[in-house]
């Protein structure tokens, strides 16, 4: 389960309590039902219709620093693609969105905890830059994707057949 808290230990509802997107009694609930399902916060408040998808993610981008992105307009082409094995699109549950010379900008379905990032950016060989999109329709509601740049490697490049 990932934390849907900063590096201060604020709170995703917190941050759109501050936002008056919930009320005081609202964020209670969700604590509650957050406990006692063992659920990120974030997909509680969207699963309560607290807050919209939109602006719940917006709030958790924020909290871990990602910029917010619209994927709906995201063109996927092979050449990019081609950029990172199957193997680690699958483990990771991301997909890679764009090449910009040597940054791949690839998107996860959940935010990566900084240790899954760490080594993705080992496997990959560089990363420098991080955004986090709102759902988009190609992607089931309950699962946002976040967005995290990293350069390719000759380790990741998938063999030519």
């Amino acid at each position: 389960m990932t934390t849907d808290r900063d590096t201060t230990g604020r709170e995703v509802g917190e941050l759109l309590l501050e936002q008056g997107k919930l009320t005081e009694k609202q964020l209670e609930q969700v604590r509650r039902r957050q406990r006692r399902l063992s659920l990120p916060q974030h997909r509680v408040i969207v699963e309560l219709n607290y807050a919209s998808e939109e602006d719940t993610y917006r709030a958790l981008g924020s909290l871990k620093n990602l910029e917010f992105i619209d994927l709906s307009n995201a063109p996927l082409t092979p050449a990019v693609l081609e950029q990172v094995p199957v193997k680690l699109i699958l483990h990771y549950h991301m997909m890679p969105l764009s090449l910009d010379g040597e940054v791949l900008t690839i998107a996860f379905s959940d935010p990566p905890k900084q240790i899954e990032l760490g080594n993705l950016r080992l496997s990959s060989g560089n990363g420098s830059k991080s955004s986090w999109p709102p759902p988009a329709p190609s992607t089931p509601p309950s699962k946002p994707i976040s967005a995290s740049a990293l350069k390719p490697s000759s380790d990741c490049a998938p063999n030519a057949a």
